[in-house]
């Protein structure tokens, strides 16, 4: 029996999707994705394309103008900057649904991250109205949606060594000026550990995130890599 398993790292900027075709317990094909939103374009408000240093009440700041040395007030600019974030929103969530509903679709299972909390109150809104799209397009497919732990799946890596042997021997420039390096990290573990797939070394590491998340998974079913 043949089981397409879809892994979803959720992200407001990349999510990362890992899918696995399975045959009895076993790993027989696995590829990552990128899901990327396009940037909004703010010119559907008849705005500049970029943001232009104005007068914005008795200041000059960054603003969204309809034509150079437009002056606003400080409400109207207030008025605009929301118009525009929550227009972006909007467009990032529909892009996700869209892209995600083409995959969601195709596969039998669908695992994703169960513990979606970070120190933006704004981008944890943002991940928990993603994590609902995902849930929501699984039930509309009737597909089962399982959560799983970041943090334990995390735990269950040597990634501190990992991240040692990345920041000491030889990775040093190319590795620490990563933003994340336990992401990083993460990245390298799983492109080795499943190098027999033929992966992308350059993925994103949303999509080795959702790889991990996949192979928590695999491991507590006892599924083994092909070959």
């Amino acid at each position: 029996m043949t089981k397409t398993v879809l892994a979803i790292d959720a992200s407001t900027t990349c999510t990362g999707c890992a899918i696995a075709v399975i045959e009895v317990d076993v790993l027989m094909k696995l590829s990552t994705s990128a899901i990327i939103p396009p940037e909004f374009d703010p010119t559907l408000f008849c705005f500049l394309p970029t943001k232009r240093s104005t007068a914005v009440g008795k200041n000059r700041k960054a603003a969204w103008v309809k034509f150079a040395g437009e002056r606003l007030t400080v409400t109207e600019d207030k008025k605009r900057c929301l118009e525009v974030k929550m227009a972006d929103e909007r467009h990032r969530r529909g892009y996700m649904a869209s892209r995600l509903n083409m995959l969601i679709h195709s596969v039998d299972l669908i695992l994703m991250e169960g513990n979606m909390s970070f120190r933006s109150m704004s981008v944890t809104r943002m991940l928990g109205e993603i994590a609902g799209i995902i849930q929501g397009l699984g039930a509309a497919h009737g597909k089962v949606v399982e959560k799983i732990n970041v943090h334990t799946a995390r735990a269950e890596l040597d990634i501190t060594r990992a991240s040692i042997i990345l920041a000491s021997k030889g990775y040093s420039e190319k590795w620490l000026r990563q933003a994340d390096l336990t992401k990083e990290s993460i990245k390298v573990l799983m492109l080795s550990k499943y190098s027999v797939y033929g992966l992308n070394e350059n993925m994103t590491t949303d999509e080795s995130d959702a790889l991990l998340i996949l192979d928590t998974w695999l491991r507590q079913g006892g599924i083994q890599p092909n070959g």
